[in-house]
């Protein structure tokens, strides 16, 4: 494999593998052990892999089962970009939090399949406003599995630190890695009165995914971003 982080280019030979056919929606991928053997990795470059594809949702992982490929829809072009994750969970003390609305749910598909199967279909899901020097920076649906979603008190949204940072850590959970999909939506009435824009605007969403230190996903963050008051900057430099 290329000269890049080892567990990048086992991705990368994974997912080539899929486009060139090699694997379709609904097969089974080779055996950690495999890939192990194959590409002469450890067992944790192999399972660092595989959990960064699931959380792409390019691979679905089942305990006892396998990893096999999933269906899903291919964009026109796909970038993926890497940051840190500090930058991402900064306390900045110009922002604020407001909790607009708590309530028990049963996840959706698609935010059920991010958790995966090891965790309770219910929980609950809140919405909060992000301000900056009193203006609307994004508006963010936070989804919290069990037990995780005991903890998501009015306390914690009432300091100038991340809600969800809060959350995770009354719950005795530490951050370990996210994951974050952006893609453009047309911005629904309830999220669009918070921002201050019309119903219909096209915005930009960011799904984030948080994981413990075991890998397990401990919380999805769905953040709209207001089309002024927020910008997002990446600097792109050689690998």
């Amino acid at each position: 494999m290329s000269g890049m982080p080892l567990y990048l280019s086992l991705q990368n030979e994974i997912l080539n593998a899929i486009s060139r056919g090699a694997y379709a929606a609904g097969d089974l991928l080779p055996t950690e052990q495999e890939y192990c053997d194959r590409y002469g990795v450890s067992r944790a470059t192999v399972r660092k892999a595989l959990e960064n594809l699931s959380a792409d949702g390019r691979v679905v992982r089942k305990h006892g089962i396998g990893t096999y490929v999933q269906m899903t829809e291919v964009p026109g072009q796909s970038v993926k970009f890497r940051g840190h994750l500090e930058d991402v969970l900064l306390h900045d003390p110009e922002n604020s939090f407001r909790r607009i609305s708590r309530q028990a749910c049963r996840f959706p598909d698609d935010i059920y399949k991010l958790f995966g199967e090891a965790v309770d279909r219910q929980g609950s899901v809140s919405l909060s406003l992000i301000s900056r020097r009193s203006k609307p920076i994004m508006a963010g649906l936070i989804y919290l599995p069990a037990p995780q979603c005991e903890h998501d008190v009015e306390a914690a949204y009432a300091t100038t630190e991340q809600p969800t940072v809060m959350i995770l850590r009354s719950a005795g959970i530490k951050i370990a890695r996210g994951h974050q999909r952006i893609r453009p939506i047309l911005v629904e009435p309830e999220i669009a009165a918070l921002l201050g824009v019309p119903a219909g605007t096209p915005l930009l969403r960011g799904r984030r995914v948080y994981f413990d230190i075991k890998g397990r996903a401990v919380a999805v963050v769905e953040a709209t971003y207001h089309p002024t008051n927020y910008e997002m900057g990446i600097d792109l430099l050689p690998r």
